[in-house]
């Protein structure tokens, strides 16, 4: 059961998980989008989780120089029980825009993803690059385990009658047990095109060392 809310300058999202087989097995508060006023510095979102063996605390600060240069580091306060530890570096997100076109690259320190809850081997929740680059929790479909660093070039442009096209393309890569050339394990790219500002036509393919991995077309219609 969960339960999301804006209040004010934050947003609040409240989790309660309980099992037939286990009972309460957690409970987690997430504030995110917190506004300091500042405009380089933006905390992303801070979480506490409540289990029955532990309490946990993550926080994900931004820091951006400026409106085309954003450097993202996500860091963690981690400990158990009531105490806290220390603070860890667990991701590096970069991106520069110019002209249309933004470049970015992602590299996780922890190569099997970063798993924020400690002590908790029963909430098998960790975070991965998702396939557009950005960080997000784990899902087979979105996110691939053992990819910790990536290189992506995005463009975008208008087209007629009001419509939108973008392309894309990333190089995935395993730093920690790779066969590729450069530990390059995946290339991916794909294209969106809008016919108008009702119609967007999508495409794309991917390709490993042994020859394509991933197909897809489709579209979306929208009024």
């Amino acid at each position: 059961m969960y339960m999301k809310a804006p209040l004010g300058c934050v947003d609040l999202l409240a989790v309660l998980s309980i099992s037939c087989a286990n009972g309460f097995e957690l409970a987690k508060f997430e504030f995110s989008d917190i506004q300091l006023g500042l405009p380089w510095l933006s905390v992303n979102w801070i979480d506490v989780v409540f289990t029955t063996q532990a309490k946990s605390v993550n926080a994900v600060f931004s820091f951006t120089p400026d409106k085309s240069v954003c450097l993202t580091p996500y860091w963690a306060l981690e400990g158990g029980g009531n105490s806290i530890a220390g603070v860890s570096l667990k991701a590096l997100l970069f991106s520069y825009t110019w002209n249309g076109a933004t470049f970015r690259a992602g590299h996780l320190f922890d190569e099997d993803g970063w798993q924020p809850y400690l002590n908790y081997p029963g909430y098998d929740l960790a975070y991965g690059w998702a396939w557009d680059g950005t960080l997000t929790y784990y899902n087979e479909c979105k996110v691939p385990r053992g990819y910790d660093e990536y290189l992506g070039l995005q463009i975008g442009a208008d087209t007629c009658c009001g419509g939108e096209s973008n392309a894309s393309v990333f190089w995935w890569f395993d730093t920690g047990d790779s066969v590729g050339l450069f530990d390059v394990e995946e290339v991916r790219a794909s294209v969106e095109a809008g016919i108008g500002s009702n119609l967007t036509l999508m495409g794309g393919v991917g390709f490993k060392g042994t020859g394509p991995s991933w197909l897809r077309f489709g579209g979306t219609v929208s009024w």
